[in-house]
C-alpha cells in the first residue's frame, strides 16, 4: 500500500480544501521520506486521522484515550472533526466535511472518500453526521468499479482485505505509546497483550472457547439433575468451582485496572514534582530509583512464582534423613558383601543336602562347617528379593539426589530473594531519603503531592501483592478443574450415568481442553516472532556503546518487555532514558512488521516521535532503519525536535522527498504549505 495524496476539506484544523502529497507514491521512488514540520496543536497527527478516518470511519484514535485518566470516561462523540471555524463560518446553515485519499496497492490504484455534514444547535454544541463514503477502483488497463454508498459493507470488506482493522493503529509511532512502553508497569503489559491479541487475528477462536465454556457450565446442570452419588457431588464441586474461577478472573481484571490507574495517578504526580527545577537532581535520582525498583519489584515475584513452584514439590525433603540412613546402612552391607550374599540360596541348600562341601571334603551333620551354611541359609534372601533390594538401592540413591538437587536449588532461591529484598531495602531507604530531601524544601504544596505519590507507592505495592496472591490462587483452580474433569469422564464409566449427557460433556471437556492448547499455541509463537523481530529491530537502532552491553529484546509469560546483556541475563533495570525509547521503537516496528506479515512493510508508517530524547546515533540509526522497512515514512516533529543536526542526517540518507510546514493561521484554522526540496535538501 503506498499513499499519493490526501486531500481535507473542513477536517479538524483544516478549513476549506488542502492536500498532501506523499513522498515514494510509486513503486520505483527512491525518495520514500515526507516530514510534515509544526508545533503542537497545528494538527500533525490530524494527517493520520484523515487517513483512519476515511478508510475505516473511526473517529478517535488510540492515543485520543486518556492514559492519564480512568479510561472508562473516554466519549469518542466529543471528538469533533468538522472545523469549527467553517461551522461558525456557516452559521445557521451547517457545512460538509470530506476526507479523499488516493492509494495504491497491488497494481490497483484506489480512490476514496468519506464525507460528514456537520452543524452547530441553537446552543452551540457540535452535531455531526455521516454523508458516506464512495470507493473507485482502477485497475491497470484503466478499468474502474465504482462503488457508492450504498455498497459501504462492499468497501469496508475491500479495505479490510489491504489494511486490517484490528491492527491500524501500528502503523502510527506516537510518543506517549513509546513513553508507555518504557515503563515496566501494568499499562504496559496490558499494551503488549493487547497488541499480540490483535495480531493473532483470532476472535473467532476466543468467542467459541467462551461459547465451550458457557455450554460446559449448562450441561453440567443438566448432569446434575439425572446424577446421584459421588458422580452427583463432583458434579456440584465443578460448579462451584467454575463459578470460584469466574470470580477470580474478575478480580484480577479489576485489580488490573485499579493499577493502571493507580500507576498513571503516580506518573501523573511524577511529571508535576519534576516541575520544581531547582529540586530536579534529587528528584532524578528518586526517579531512577522508582524505576529500578519497579524492575527488581518484577524479579521478587519471579522469585515468588519459582518458591511456589519448589514448594510444591519439596515434601521429600520432609524424609530427607531417614532417606539419608536407610541409604548409608544399605550402601555399607553392600560394601561388605552382605547384599547381594557371596553364596546364593540354591548353593547353600545343595551343600547341606549333599554333605560334602565345593571342595569335596565331607560336612559331617554336627560339624562348625555344618552350624556356618545353615547360619548363611537364614540370612540368604530368595533371587526375587536380591532384585528388589538392590532395585530399591538405586531407587533410593535417584531419591536422595534429587532430594539434594531440590533443596540446593530451594537455598539458591532463597538466597537470591534475600538479595532482591535486601536491594529492595536499599532502594526504599534512598527514596525516603531523597523525599524526605525535596520535603525539606518547605513548599507546603510539594510536600503534599510527595504524601500524595507515597501514598500511590503503596497502594500500589498492595494491588500487586493482591494480584499475584489472585492470580496464583486462580491457576491453583485452574488445575483443579482439569483434574475434576478427568476424574468425572472416570467416574461417568463407572456410574453409567445418561450416555448422550456423558458424551457431551467428555466432548466438551476435550474441546476446552485443544482449544486453551490452539490459543497458547498461537499467544507463544506471536511472542516468539515478537522477540526474534524486536531484537533484530533493537540491534540494529541501538549505538555502539549499546551494542556492546545489550543483546536481546524479551516478552515474558506476564507480557512484560525485558532486555539482557551480553550474558543473556536482564538488564533493563539498568539501561538509560534513551536506549528505553530505542526498546520501545524496537518493539513497535515489530508490531507493524508482524501486523503487516513481512520484515518488509507494505504499509506506510507515520512517525509522531520525540526525537530530542534520542542520542545522535540512535537518531541516524532510526532514519536509517525505518525508510528501509516500510514503503513510506511520514515523519510528523515540531520544529525543536526537526532541527539543522536532524535535516543534515536525513539529507545524507538521500530518502528526503518532500517537506510540509504547518502554519496557524487564525484560532483553529492550519494551513498546508509545501516547502520544495532541492535534491532532497532545503534549499
Amino acid at each position: 500500500m503506498r499513499i499519493q495524496r490526501i486531500e481535507l476539506t473542513n477536517f479538524r484544523q483544516f478549513e476549506g480544501p488542502q492536500f498532501v502529497e506523499f513522498a515514494g507514491a510509486s513503486q520505483g521512488d527512491s525518495s520514500t521520506v515526507t516530514v510534515v514540520c509544526g508545533e503542537n496543536g497545528l494538527g500533525k497527527t490530524g494527517l493520520y486521522r484523515a487517513l483512519i478516518f476515511c478508510l475505516f470511519g473511526a473517529r478517535s484514535l488510540d492515543q485520543d484515550h486518556n492514559y492519564e485518566s480512568d479510561p472508562g470516561s473516554f466519549d469518542e462523540s466529543k471528538i469533533y472533526l468538522v472545523n469549527l471555524s467553517a461551522l461558525e463560518d456557516a452559521k445557521p446553515s451547517g457545512v460538509e466535511s470530506r476526507v479523499r485519499v488516493v492509494f495504491t496497492h497491488d497494481g490497483m490504484t484506489y480512490d476514496m472518500t468519506r464525507s460528514l455534514y456537520g452543524a452547530l444547535s441553537g446552543e452551540g454544541d457540535v452535531l455531526e453526521e455521516s454523508r458516506g463514503v464512495t470507493l473507485h477502483i482502477t485497475d491497470p488497463r484503466g478499468n474502474t468499479d465504482a462503488l457508492g454508498p450504498s455498497e459501504a459493507e462492499r468497501i469496508t470488506e475491500t479495505i479490510a482485505a489491504i489494511l486490517d482493522p484490528r491492527v491500524r493503529d501500528y502503523f502510527l509511532f506516537d510518543g506517549e505509546r513509546i513513553e508507555r512502553l518504557t515503563k515496566a508497569t501494568t499499562t504496559q503489559r496490558r499494551e503488549v497483550a493487547r497488541g499480540i491479541r490483535n495480531l493473532l487475528r483470532i476472535d473467532e477462536v476466543f468467542k467459541a472457547a467462551e461459547a465451550l465454556r458457557h455450554l460446559d457450565r449448562k450441561l453440567n446442570g443438566e448432569m446434575q439433575a439425572v446424577s446421584t452419588g459421588e458422580y452427583h457431588k463432583k458434579l456440584v464441586e465443578k460448579q462451584h468451582l467454575s463459578e470460584a474461577l469466574l470470580k477470580l478472573a474478575d478480580r484480577i481484571e479489576h485489580l488490573t485496572a485499579e493499577l493502571e490507574t493507580a500507576e498513571r495517578q503516580l506518573e501523573a504526580i511524577e511529571r508535576e514534582i519534576e516541575t520544581y527545577s531547582h529540586l530536579s537532581e534529587a528528584i532524578d535520582k528518586r526517579s531512577r530509583a522508582l524505576t529500578e525498583t519497579t524492575a527488581i519489584l518484577d524479579q521478587k515475584e519471579g522469585a515468588k512464582q519459582e518458591l511456589r513452584v519448589l514448594c510444591s514439590r519439596s515434601g521429600v525433603l520432609l524424609a530427607k534423613d531417614l532417606l539419608d540412613r536407610v541409604w548409608v546402612d544399605l550402601d555399607l552391607r553392600i560394601e561388605k558383601g552382605e547384599v547381594p550374599p557371596p553364596l546364593r540360596q540354591e548353593l547353600i541348600a545343595k551343600l547341606i543336602q549333599d554333605g560334602v562341601c565345593i571342595c569335596g571334603r565331607p560336612i559331617e551333620p554336627d560339624s562348625q562347617e555344618h552350624f556356618q551354611l545353615r547360619a548363611w541359609e537364614k540370612k540368604v534372601v530368595d533371587v526375587a528379593s536380591q532384585h528388589g533390594l538392590l532395585s530399591f538401592y538405586g531407587d533410593l540413591n535417584g531419591a536422595r539426589e534429587a532430594a539434594d538437587g531440590l533443596l540446593d536449588d530451594l537455598t539458591r532461591t532463597l538466597h537470591r530473594s534475600a538479595e532482591i529484598q535486601e536491594r529492595l531495602d536499599s532502594l526504599d531507604t534512598v527514596m525516603r531519603q531523597l523525599t524526605e530531601e525535596i520535603d525539606q524544601a518547605g513548599n507546603p504544596d510539594l510536600k503534599g503531592k510527595n504524601m500524595f505519590r507515597t501514598e500511590s507507592l503503596r497502594k500500589i505495592s498492595r494491588l500487586e501483592a493482591e494480584k499475584g496472591t489472585t492470580s496464583a490462587e486462580y491457576e491453583e483452580k485452574k488445575a483443579q478443574l482439569a483434574e475434576l474433569d478427568r476424574e468425572l469422564e472416570r467416574l461417568a464409566k463407572e456410574a453409567g450415568v445418561h450416555q448422550s449427557l456423558a458424551r457431551q460433556s467428555m466432548v466438551l471437556t476435550r474441546a476446552k481442553q485443544a482449544m486453551e492448547r490452539v490459543v497458547n499455541a498461537f499467544v507463544a509463537g506471536v511472542r516468539q516472532e515478537l522477540q526474534e523481530r524486536a531484537s533484530m529491530n533493537f540491534r540494529d537502532l541501538l549505538d555502539r556503546d549499546g551494542t556492546r552491553t545489550l543483546r536481546d529484546v524479551l516478552v515474558s509469560e506476564d507480557y512484560s518487555l525485558e532486555v539482557t546483556d551480553w550474558r543473556g541475563k536482564p538488564f533493563l533495570a539498568n539501561v538509560s532514558a534513551g536506549q528505553r525509547q530505542v526498546l520501545s521503537l524496537a518493539f513497535i516496528a515489530a508490531l507493524a512488521q508482524i501486523a503487516g506479515g513481512a520484515s518488509v512493510l507494505e504499509v506506510p508508517l507515520f512517525m509522531d516521535t520525540p526525537f530530542s530524547r534520542l542520542s545522535t546515533e540512535h537518531r541516524v540509526n532510526l532514519l536509517r532503519l525505518m525508510p528501509q522497512i516500510a514503503p513510506q515514512l511520514i515523519l510528523l516533529v515540531t520544529g525543536k525536535e526537526f532541527g539543522a543536526e536532524e535535516q543534515e542526517e536525513l539529507e545524507a540518507s538521500g530518502r528526503w522527498g518532500r517537506l510540509y510546514l504547518l502554519e496557524g493561521e487564525s484560532q483553529g484554522v492550519t494551513r498546508i504549505r509545501e516547502h520544495v526540496l532541492v535534491g532532497g535538501k532545503r534549499p
